[in-house]
């Protein structure tokens, strides 16, 4: 459901906006990356979906610094 969905697309948002560490904001968006990575494997498309909403929302596609530091394979997971 469009309840479901968005609830996938803030609890990602809010898992990592609300992280004060970089590091660990940097483990946290490369542990979201994996799981869409498997919700693509399972062809869960709608998690899918929702999880990339999630990390390419404005809020946390600004933190340039945090995404400077995402490892090159997830990096290549994402665009993949």
């Amino acid at each position: 459901t469009i309840e479901q969905f968005n609830a996938v697309v803030n609890r990602v948002m809010a898992t990592i906006l609300t992280e004060p560490n970089e590091l660990t904001r940097v483990r946290l968006i490369e542990k979201w990356i994996d799981i869409a990575y498997e919700c693509r494997q399972l062809k869960n498309f709608s998690s899918l979906t929702a999880i990339l909403n999630g990390l390419l929302s404005g809020s946390v596609y600004r933190l340039t610094q945090t995404w400077s530091q995402i490892n090159i394979q997830h990096r290549t997971i994402l665009i993949g």
